[in-house]
């Protein structure tokens, strides 16, 4: 689940877009009007599975992603179509084998130097590998996985911990959490992952 040089294949790919806020009445994008309330920001998530995910699995792992973010105060908006012009990009791909000299890793992402732009992979023989020798759901383990490959590209470096969701490690203790919808971002992290997507730049997403 670490940064590496990055890796291409065919497989499902989201891209993420921030939005910044949005306010009715701003006179200053990051400075609402007296008595408004600016909106939580929002990633665009758009998905497409190339890697043989059944659609009720991907459909449980997006709306868990959804859950858990949104207790971060960040939304995430799910569109299905490629937004190949969007400002502040990230793709996520879900391969399906995971790199052979790295058997246990989950995944991997890496940014670009601006911050703007990364590429997170997901591995979904590990996935499913893990799911079954914890007893876990397929779809949870999935959104686990996905929301901590999207964390590496939320997080300033180094975006590991020593707890939570982004655990470098996952143990016994980190599954059971997940088993019980209770694993999360630690509170900096939450606040870190806030100002980053308030940061990106607005998506283009709806041409």
């Amino acid at each position: 689940m670490a940064r590496r040089p990055g890796v291409r294949s065919l497989a499902t790919v989201i891209i993420l877009a921030g939005l910044g806020h949005r306010v009715v009445g701003l006179t200053d994008r990051r400075h609402p009007v007296v008595g408004e309330e600016a909106s939580p920001p929002t990633i665009v998530v758009s998905v497409f599975d190339q890697a043989g995910v059944s659609p009720e699995i991907l459909t449980h792992a997006k709306d868990h992603v959804t859950r858990i973010y949104d207790e971060v105060g960040v939304t995430v908006r799910w569109n299905d179509e490629a937004a190949k012009d969007a400002t502040g990009r990230f793709v996520i791909r879900l391969m399906i084998r995971r790199i052979a000299s790295r058997p246990r890793m989950m995944g991997n992402a890496l940014g670009d130097s601006r911050g703007t732009e990364g590429t997170a992979f997901v591995y979904r023989d590990r996935v499913l590998d893990v799911a079954r020798a914890r007893n876990l759901d397929v779809g949870v383990m999935l959104a686990y996985a996905m929301a901590h490959e999207m964390g590496h590209l939320l997080l300033p470096y180094p975006s590991h911990a020593v707890t939570g969701i982004m655990h470098t490690d996952w143990d016994g203790a980190d599954f059971a959490q997940m088993s019980a919808d209770t694993l999360r971002f630690t509170p900096g992290q939450a606040s870190a992952i806030r100002v980053r997507a308030s940061m990106i730049g607005p998506a283009v997403t709806d041409r």
